[in-house]
């Protein structure tokens, strides 16, 4: 028996590739098509370019704040533009929020609680972060004033700043004695009251390009800060005492939540009117010529210390 026959298969010429340049498989380059833009509407004004697209904001919180709020608005819709204030008015019966150039956002009136106060304005800063390069929140009698030698703008400082959490030199400014005139909301207040007194416990963290948990009252937060000397805080709870006295009467009537009475939150709102003249009388008795230039806030910040009245920079004068 034979084996069986397996026919061959015929061998196949190798197949040649010829080498081919990359450069020919490349898509060619195609000139790019110039579209003609639209004429603009008659009587539309085009918006200018915007120099940066830096977007800074900040928020406040208030309730019936007539004397303030109209300044509050004014300064820093000058630094930043109205567009970026948001006004938070727990359920003011004044009418002083309704003609703001301002975000407006209204909650409910309910019993005051600084814990949650600094809760609500956290998250919210929190989300405004998803717009914004930078968010910072003040009470609306707080302004900060990028220091004006060095800055064209708060704006200007905000963008230039490296810390991300920017705690600024606190000043309390007083109505430095009993006898000058009431202080006039329409013109510039630091020429007005030129003293003022560092704090410690103005030293507030309220710039921050990152999400911050505040502590009641906005002094302390989770997150790293830096002492900036660039920022000044100045604060006019005591820049008038007739003013800061129709002020009490009417803190005094707030309704606190049990917990923050339980805290003792709060309670220099609730003192009696001659607690506040013996503390005006106390910072006026003190008052030097000295300027505030001169303080050492960071060795006051570090011991929690505050100083006695001094005069306010020259340079500071006119910003509000």
């Amino acid at each position: 028996m034979g084996f069986p026959f397996r026919r061959r298969r015929a061998m196949r010429a190798p197949v040649v590739v010829e080498p081919v340049l990359i450069e020919a498989l490349a898509p060619q380059p195609v000139e790019p098509q110039v579209l003609a833009e639209p004429e603009p509407e008659i009587g539309l004004k085009l918006p200018p370019e915007p120099k940066s697209k830096f977007r800074a904001a900040a928020i406040t919180m208030v309730y019936n704040e007539r004397d303030n709020l109209p300044l509050w608005c004014k300064y820093y819709g000058r630094q930043l533009g109205p567009e970026n204030l948001y006004v938070i008015d727990h359920g003011s019966t004044d009418g002083s929020v309704d003609s703001r150039l301002c975000n407006h956002i209204r909650i409910p009136r309910t019993a005051f609680d600084d814990n949650t106060r600094g809760e609500m304005v956290s998250y919210f800063h929190r989300s405004l972060l998803k717009y914004f390069d930078v968010v910072m929140y003040t009470d609306c009698d707080e302004f900060i004033v990028a220091r004006p030698s060095k800055f064209a703008s708060l704006r200007e400082f905000l963008e230039k700043r490296v810390e991300t959490t920017t705690r600024c030199i606190g000043i309390n400014v007083w109505q430095h004695a009993m006898d000058v005139p009431p202080l006039d909301m329409t013109k510039p207040i630091l020429r007005q009251r030129p003293y003022g007194s560092a704090s410690h416990w103005l030293a507030k963290p309220l710039i921050a390009s990152v999400p911050n948990m505040w502590t009641p009252g906005f002094h302390n937060s989770d997150q790293h800060s830096v002492l900036n000397g660039d920022a000044w805080l100045f604060h006019l709870k005591h820049a008038d005492l007739s003013t800061g006295l129709q002020k009490l009467e009417r803190t005094r009537s707030l309704e606190w939540s049990a917990e923050a009475l339980a805290r003792n939150q709060g309670d220099h709102h609730r003192w009696q009117d001659d607690d506040l003249r013996r503390m005006f009388a106390l910072a006026q008795r003190g008052r030097t010529e000295d300027s505030l230039d001169g303080v050492d806030f960071t060795h006051m910040f570090r011991h929690r210390g505050s100083g006695n009245l001094r005069r306010i920079p020259e340079e500071f004068l006119d910003a509000f």
